[in-house]
């Protein structure tokens, strides 16, 4: 038992880590770019940005989701087998991205195209470095996971350097050093272990998880949009200055979001591992996680509610004025998420896509129209309101769907050991 917990929290400790250490790579890679070469170049390359995102979460939902659901506690050579189709699908998606991206390039100018193209030139690697991020955590081998990525920087930066060095130092270069590198570190992940892609059973990857990738589809789909039209409807029936304050506010507690995303990138495949163990054991797991990120939220939330006015003022400037009032409400939404995310994590272990995405789109669609109708009584601080108090009953929704799915999985296993004694 001990090593069991031992083994799952150096486990837990990989994922954050890793977490931790892409957000700050690129992190880095948005600040080296905003200061070199100004904003409008910034501009430019922060839509590029959303763009490769866009593919990467679309190249999530359909290739590294499944294989760290499906395939997380196997034999090798299921794992190797598993990685090879999701590695070749994940390429495919990111040349079809790159046709999309090179379209935009050849119709826009300046900086626009410029980030564009490079992203056309480079988006199948960086997708099949994040499958391979995936992969190693589903095999229960996050140190390599983070190996991937530090190898990924160790190439990025000089290469950006070097780049910022030359006297015509262009976004494109600087794009291509980025994204690139990454392809680097992807090859070197294949070569070392010898997976190669495997673009023959490409077809059969997609037929059999065609039962969980429309939902994780959709899921994308209503994670991507809520936001956009929670932001776009303050702006409608209040004011930008609102629009600037909430989502100030959001940004805020933008580290909560990377412990969370670690969690469910360790997440997913641990809970895979305790459910074949017993549904039992997913269970208290569940419960436990769940407490736990709630309380990390709360924790967080109450740092910022005590921290003196002159520190939000460094941090975020006159707007700070108007963010201090919401810190409480945003803190009641993220501790929601917080008690949600065990239960998302858990029905993705259950392969409970259809019931994720309903329980999605009840919530984002509460949320986005709550949120709204708050902005237009109380302004931001009626929408901040509003909005993170309907998240935080959002939990009950995740937590409902989730339980009649343990509960479904618990009777099928007792029917499995009663069987063989009738």
């Amino acid at each position: 038992m001990r090593k069991r917990l031992t083994d799952s929290s150096n486990r837990a400790a990989w994922g954050l880590g890793d977490q931790i250490f892409s957000s700050a790579t690129n992190f880095g890679v948005n600040i080296l770019i905003a200061r070199s070469l100004g904003a409008a170049s910034f501009g430019a390359f922060s839509i590029a940005f959303t763009t490769y995102v866009l593919f990467l979460n679309l190249s999530r939902a359909v290739n590294t989701e499944p294989l760290t659901i499906r395939f997380s506690d196997v034999d090798h050579s299921s794992w190797s087998e598993a990685t090879r189709r999701a590695s070749a699908c994940t390429l495919l998606v990111g040349l079809a991205g790159s046709i999309i991206c090179g379209a935009v390039g050849l119709i826009a100018s300046g900086d626009l195209a410029a980030s564009f193209l490079a992203l056309a030139i480079s988006l199948p690697g960086l997708l099949y470095l994040d499958l391979w991020r995936f992969a190693f955590f589903a095999q229960g081998k996050g140190h390599r996971a983070m190996l991937t990525d530090i190898l990924w920087a160790i190439f990025m930066f000089p290469a950006m350097f070097w780049v910022l060095a030359a006297p015509d130092a262009s976004l494109f270069l600087l794009v291509m050093a980025w994204a690139s590198s990454a392809a680097v570190g992807g090859v070197v992940a294949a070569i070392a272990w010898g997976v190669r892609p495997s673009f023959s059973k490409v077809r059969q990857w997609l037929r059999d998880h065609r039962d969980l990738t429309p939902s994780f589809i959709g899921e994308l789909a209503a994670v991507s949009s809520a936001g956009q039209l929670a932001l776009v409807g303050i702006g409608f029936v209040a004011s930008l200055a609102v629009v600037g304050a909430y989502r100030a506010a959001y940004v805020l507690f933008g580290p909560l979001r990377v412990v969370f995303q670690g969690m469910t990138l360790y997440g997913v495949p641990e809970a895979v591992r305790v459910l074949r163990d017993s549904p039992q054991r997913l269970r208290r797991a569940t419960r436990v996680g769940a407490l736990v990120l709630a309380l990390v939220a709360l924790a967080y939330g109450m740092a910022l509610m005590v921290i003196p006015d002159h520190w939000g003022e460094f941090a975020l400037g006159e707007t700070w004025e108007f963010v201090d009032p919401l810190v409480i409400p945003f803190t009641i939404g993220v501790m929601g998420i917080g008690l949600a995310m065990p239960t998302y994590i858990g029905l993705r272990a259950l392969e409970a896509a259809r019931e994720a995405f309903v329980a999605r789109m009840i919530v984002a669609g509460a949320e986005v129209a709550v949120t709204i109708a708050g902005a237009a009584v109380g302004g931001a601080v009626g929408a901040a309101w509003f909005g993170r108090t309907t998240l935080f009953l959002g939990s009950g929704v995740w937590w409902r769907s989730y339980e009649v799915r343990l509960r479904e999985r618990e009777a099928a296993r007792a029917g499995e050991v009663a069987e063989p004694v009738s």
